[in-house]
């Protein structure tokens, strides 16, 4: 049970003193764990007490208070000894004149000799009712004081309210937090994050998630601990940070895989070097940490159930498809585990690391790359590992080159890690030449992506809707096909789909300028008239797609514009 001697020291003579007319407040922060200490600490130490709780969320009236707690003394007995102790909770959430509710308690304490201990937060007090407190506090309410729990209780406390769904889930989350307790105290300290409901939420929905996933979970319980921290980041981020409503929607909605993130960041601002009311240093740090892993960890799966409050199978599916086992250098990326090691163990990790992603190039994520090259100058700098600095920049280079011209390496958006420059800050050489060769494939992808629509339709490599989304008319025209080639394609397509197609072209076509290039406006005319000569008299509404589009491709306006 969670004692705080100070206070309770306090609070132990307020109650046990014989005269006291008037009262004492609690004082702290939202979900700090001031109604927590009443029921667990304070209260069972008073058993010549009886304590009457009372929550003034939604009331206005002293009239209210009084009713009930009136109810409530009357249910002692008049002639019982114990005395009578009034805790009125939330006291910012009343309602009404605060001058009703404190001469309310005023009464209390010196009328009926009551004790009364008011609880709330008076941070987040009117300036009225702050002005009104304070006239009162010389008269009523003697002594506030500060409930201010160290870090680690506040902890303790959320991991023992989580209802755990079995005690496998509640041994293994309770352990991985006992190994990287420093990293969380840590961290919930730098987002001055002292809120017991937030932490337990974490933990609740990561149990849910335990449940369906313990065989992954359990592989790697560094990659288990920074999924932790991931989930708590979107929690956080999602329903407690200062970012806009429409900021927040966009980040449990929003497809992040496809470009890391870096879409949602920077429409966030997050690459701005000033920072701004909406995107504090608090709100940086829970993006860097949402975002750490994305080379393993997928946020569908997060977003999901933080944005639903439970568990949909689908969100994650191949959720932990990245952690089959668990890595050598898994082990040396996750900072705190590693330095615990005894010096012959951490050696063994820091070699089979190297092995991994420098020898047998294992690593093809240029992400997690960069992590490891990171850590190892970090190291090296640091004299934690006895390692030549210049001939490991060459290994990595070598590595690096080996992996695209093997065409090994994933192509990935890697702009979301530069971070001011202060993520890689150890390895700025390493992370430069990796930034060229990732960007110059990226131009690769992006120019092979923008052609090759009639044969990807024609042998249906993408769906119709995700190739017209990725492609605009006018650019599609231009491809120099052959028009047999591309008339079986459109004759493969199904009523429903020329249709789609058909508007598609209305509207990037007769709707906007085309393609300033003769030849394969030319193109587009023979085109026109092959449609016209295959289903210009044919009746049906699949034929009278065909003539709409050739009507499209017919137009004036493109000929016009070609000439």
């Amino acid at each position: 049970m969670e004692r705080f001697d100070s206070l309770t020291h306090a609070l132990d003579a307020y109650i046990t003193r014989p005269n006291t007319p008037y009262a004492v407040m609690i004082n702290g922060c939202w979900g700090v764990g001031k109604t927590h200490f009443l029921f667990n600490s304070l209260f069972p130490n008073h058993q010549s007490c009886v304590f009457h709780y009372l929550s003034l969320y939604g009331l206005k009236s002293a009239h209210e208070i009084r009713q009930q707690i009136d109810q409530k003394l009357s249910s002692t007995p008049s002639s019982s000894a114990l005395k009578q102790v009034v805790c009125l909770d939330d006291l910012e959430r009343w309602h009404g004149d605060i001058d009703y509710c404190l001469s309310y308690v005023n009464q209390l304490v010196e009328h009926q000799n009551c004790k009364c201990i008011l609880i709330g937060n008076l941070q987040e007090l009117t300036s009225d009712n702050i002005t009104a407190f304070s006239c009162a506090q010389e008269k009523t309410i003697r002594y506030v004081y500060q409930f201010s729990p160290p870090m680690k209780e506040i902890l303790d406390i959320a991991m023992k309210l989580v209802e755990y769904r079995s005690l496998a889930s509640r041994r293994f989350i309770r352990s991985i937090i006992k190994a990287h307790a420093e990293t969380l105290l840590r961290f919930l300290t730098s987002i001055s994050m002292r809120n017991i409901r937030v932490i337990t939420e974490a933990m609740q929905l990561y149990d849910v998630i335990y449940r369906h996933h313990a065989g992954a979970l359990k592989a790697s319980q560094g990659l288990a601990f920074t999924y932790f921290m991931s989930l708590f980041s979107v929690i956080v981020l999602a329903k407690r940070s200062s970012l806009e409503v429409s900021e927040r929607k966009k980040l449990l909605e929003d497809d992040h895989e496809s470009n890391k993130g870096f879409k949602f960041l920077s429409e966030v601002g997050y690459f701005d070097k000033e920072l701004s009311v909406r995107l504090n240093s608090e709100s940086r740090t829970l993006l860097d940490t949402m975002f750490y892993r994305l080379d393993k960890i997928s946020l569908r799966g997060i977003c999901s159930i933080v944005k639903n409050g439970y568990y949909q199978k689908d969100d994650f599916e191949g959720e932990f498809s990245q952690w089959i086992d668990e890595k050598h250098y898994e082990v040396y990326l996750d900072r705190e585990q590693y330095y615990e090691l005894e010096n012959e163990a951490a050696l063994t990790v820091f070699q089979q690391a190297l092995d991994s992603f420098i020898t047998r190039r294992e690593v093809t994520n240029p992400v997690t790359l960069l992590l490891l090259a990171e850590r190892t100058v970090e190291d090296i700098a640091n004299g934690a590992v006895d390692y030549d600095p210049v001939l490991f920049r060459k290994l990595v280079v070598e590595t690096v080159d080996k992996l695209y011209e093997n065409g090994e390496m994933e192509t990935v958006e890697l702009n979301l890690f530069d971070l001011a420059g202060e993520r890689f800050r150890n390895c700025k050489s390493i992370y430069n030449y990796i930034i060229k060769r990732n960007n110059d494939r990226m131009v690769i992808v992006s120019n092979n992506e923008k052609t090759g629509f009639w044969q990807k339709l024609g042998e249906k490599q993408e769906p119709l809707e995700s190739l017209i989304d990725r492609f605009l008319p006018k650019s599609v025209l231009c491809e120099f096909v052959n028009n047999e080639e591309v008339f079986e394609c459109l004759e493969s397509l199904n009523n429903s789909q020329l249709n789609r197609l058909v508007n598609w072209f209305t509207d990037g076509l007769v709707n906007s300028e085309c393609c300033e290039n003769s030849v394969e406006i030319k193109n587009v005319t023979d085109l026109s008239r092959l449609l016209i000569r295959k289903h210009g008299y044919s009746v049906g509404i699949r034929a009278n797609h065909f003539r709409r589009l050739a009507q499209v491709l017919n137009s004036s306006r493109i000929i016009e514009k070609a000439g």
